[in-house]
């Protein structure tokens, strides 16, 4: 290939001589490199793209599993938080949730028991009202003013000091 100078004069030739066989070796040289790199590669970038996955889905796995067994009734169930991001937020006000869920449970079952308790306090003091009532050797009377009047309750000494029955 001519060379020439500024002023367009040819100044020189450049011949190049090449062997075809070391073009051809160096052909093949980078054709078992970039298998060798493609080979290397590939079960770098699935091992990679497979534990990414997982970093992704497992934080969704753990909501589902945390649903399925708060829906089972095991209430102190607790989602780990694995991040800081929406997937995160999401578990730690689940885990919030199940929480509140729990507490609020635990305060209505301690509500049922004492209102059992209260209801058996009251079915006892009933029955001593009514023992008393019972045996009393006074006239012992309730009535009941709203919505209309009516008689509740009168004791049988009523009738042993008035001679008559309630019908009468």
């Amino acid at each position: 290939a001519p060379i020439y100078n500024k002023f367009g004069q040819q100044d020189g030739v450049l011949v190049i001589e090449l062997d075809a066989q070391s073009i051809l070796d160096s052909e093949a040289q980078a054709r078992w490199i970039a298998l060798l790199a493609f080979c290397l590669t590939v079960p770098i970038f699935l091992f990679a793209g497979r534990w990414w996955t997982h970093q992704l889905i497992a934080p969704l796995d753990d909501l589902v599993e945390g649903t399925h067994r708060i829906a089972q009734g095991e209430l102190e169930h607790r989602v780990p938080v694995r991040s800081q991001d929406e997937i995160g937020q999401l578990a730690t006000t689940f885990n919030t949730m199940s929480t509140r869920l729990n507490e609020t449970l635990q305060g209505l079952e301690e509500n049922v028991k004492e209102l059992q308790r209260a209801e058996q306090a009251l079915r006892i003091s009933e029955e001593r009202f009514r023992r008393i009532a019972e045996n009393a050797p006074d006239i012992i009377f309730r009535y009941r003013l709203s919505p209309r009047l009516s008689q509740e309750y009168i004791s049988p000494a009523a009738y042993t000091i008035s001679g008559y029955t309630l019908d009468e």
